[in-house]
């Protein structure tokens, strides 16, 4: 890669160019945000097939550190992005390295699940991606079940395979009884609100509207 297209990548990871991806220091949990990046360099076209996972490793590092990491700088008596205590390449390298040893789980990258089986959605290791947790929400409120709209009772977060972040759903349904309406559960779906992407496919025995 050129410098010129690994500044378009820094931009656009950092959210300094494109205000319309995830903010990854704002939104995305420490732990996630290598991992995040790495996915977002796997559907931009600056990245797209250019980087193998290593390579995004240690950009996505860089990012992290010159976004996330804050250093005093007492000559000119002001703070600066982490990235200015890098003085070369080799340097970087071996603090990517020293990072992996102390944090492994952090810079654990493994492969997502994009197959729309008849897991979609109803599985931790092939959950729904999202953008957000708001998005989430917004999904969910598009969501029909026979027709019907659905409610959602988040049930709490839990890792997969892939250490991934998902939080899982109840989906609830309001059915008419003889005398009174009931509440009943017809689902437990799971997404994952780090991602850089929003579906358009719905678990199967579901629509979307």
């Amino acid at each position: 890669m050129t410098s010129q297209e690994i500044f378009a990548v820094y931009d656009l990871l950092s959210d300094v160019v494109k205000n319309n991806r995830p903010d990854i220091i704002a939104y995305v949990p420490k732990e996630e945000r290598i991992r995040v990046q790495v996915r977002l360099m796997e559907e931009i076209l600056e990245t797209k097939g250019k980087l193998d996972l290593e390579e995004k490793v240690a950009l996505a590092f860089c990012v992290y550190t010159g976004e996330c990491i804050q250093t005093y700088d007492e000559e000119r008596d002001m703070m600066c992005n982490g990235i200015v205590l890098f003085d070369s390449f080799e340097h970087i390298k071996n603090e990517l390295e020293y990072e992996k040893k102390r944090f492994p789980s952090v810079f654990k990258i493994k492969k997502r699940n994009a197959i729309f089986d008849g897991t979609y959605g109803y599985s931790l290791e092939n959950p729904i991606n999202v953008t957000s947790v708001d998005a989430a929400y917004y999904y969910l409120s598009k969501l029909r079940y026979n027709a019907f709209p659905v409610k959602c009772d988040r049930i709490g977060s839990f890792r997969n395979v892939n250490d991934d972040l998902v939080d899982g759903y109840d989906i609830l349904v309001e059915k008419k009884g003889l005398f009174k309406r009931k509440t009943i559960k017809v689902a437990t779906i799971y997404i994952n609100s780090y991602c850089d992407e929003m579906p358009k496919v719905a678990p199967q025995g579901f629509t979307l509207i």
